[in-house]
């Protein structure tokens, strides 16, 4: 999956498959091409307002967490779909927004987020990831995004919020 990804967006080329221990991206290509010609369709010849769209564009995005390597798992994913697994992201982005299309035709992306050094890194930075990706339409399940979630702290005056305190990205690379 990494690799027919890296052939159809040419980015990432670099990312090395065989490394285990991850964060990973999945995305619904389809729908990210879709979205992009209909911005293109719309806004057609002004070419700032076609950029400025296009990083607007909510992706179909999936974030996990892997102790194998992105071919493992892509594979895994894949497969999970061939055998019409329920628990598969890829089939149930199918069912609810390719009604109808043939299955060869709805292409998935994958890209390694970040290579992690513990179980535990892995976890929390999965968690945060998907925190942080809230803009987009998330297709891990509810018990995924839950199971690990980040306690919160905030404090307040009255109704109105003083402060919250996150783990960010910067404090997860220290």
């Amino acid at each position: 999956l990494l690799c027919q990804t890296k052939l159809k967006t040419e980015r990432n080329l670099s990312q090395d498959c065989h490394t285990r221990s991850l964060v990973y991206e999945s995305w619904c290509m389809t729908c990210a091409e879709r979205d992009e010609k209909e911005v293109e369709e719309m806004h057609e010849g002004d070419e700032k307002k076609i950029k400025e769209m296009k990083l607007k564009i909510r992706k179909h995005l999936y974030i996990g967490e892997t102790a194998r390597s992105i071919y493992e798992r892509g594979l895994e994913h894949q497969n999970d779909v061939d055998q019409l697994k329920t628990s598969s992201h890829m089939l149930r982005h199918m069912l609810e927004m390719h009604q109808g299309e043939e299955r060869s035709k709805v292409e998935f992306g994958i890209k390694v987020l970040r290579f992690t050094r513990s179980s535990f890194e892995r976890q929390v930075l999965e968690s945060v990831m998907i925190q942080g990706k809230r803009d987009h339409h998330i297709m891990n399940s509810r018990a995924e995004v839950n199971r690990c979630a980040i306690p919160r702290l905030v404090t307040k005056l009255g109704e109105k919020e003083l402060k919250e305190w996150r783990i960010t990205d910067m404090e997860m690379q220290k």
